[in-house]
C-alpha cells in the first residue's frame, strides 16, 4: 500500500537531492519518478508533472470532456512561481480549447 504525497513536496525533495535516483519517465504515459530513501528503505514515487498531464489533458479535449484539473489545487502551495506555473500552463492549454469543443 501507497500513501499520497503532495506535488510541493515531491518537487522540494527534488530540487534538495532527496532523491537517490534521477527523474525518470514512464515510457508510455511519461509519468515522472524517482526513488528514495527514508530510515533505510528505498520506495518509489510516482507523479504527475505538466510534461505528463499535457498528454492528459490533450486527450480528454479529443474526447470531448469539458473539465479536467488536480486532484487538489493545494498541492501547487508552497511552490515557486516557476515550479508552479507550468502546471497552471498545461491546464490553461486544456481550458483554451473549450470554446472549440461542442458538447
Amino acid at each position: 500500500a501507497g500513501k499520497e504525497i503532495p506535488y510541493s513536496s515531491i518537487v522540494q525533495a527534488v530540487a534538495s537531492g532527496q532523491n537517490s535516483t534521477e527523474i525518470r519517465r514512464d515510457a508510455y504515459l511519461r509519468s515522472p519518478y524517482v526513488n528514495m530513501e527514508e530510515n533505510g528503505t528505498v520506495y518509489q514515487v510516482w507523479y504527475d508533472d505538466a510534461e505528463s498531464l499535457g498528454p492528459l489533458y490533450e486527450w480528454a479535449g479529443h474526447q470531448g470532456l469539458r473539465g479536467t484539473g488536480p486532484y487538489t489545487f493545494d498541492d501547487l502551495q508552497g511552490l515557486s512561481e516557476a515550479q508552479a506555473s507550468p502546471m497552471w500552463a498545461a491546464l490553461r492549454r486544456f481550458g483554451a480549447g473549450l470554446d472549440q469543443r461542442t458538447v
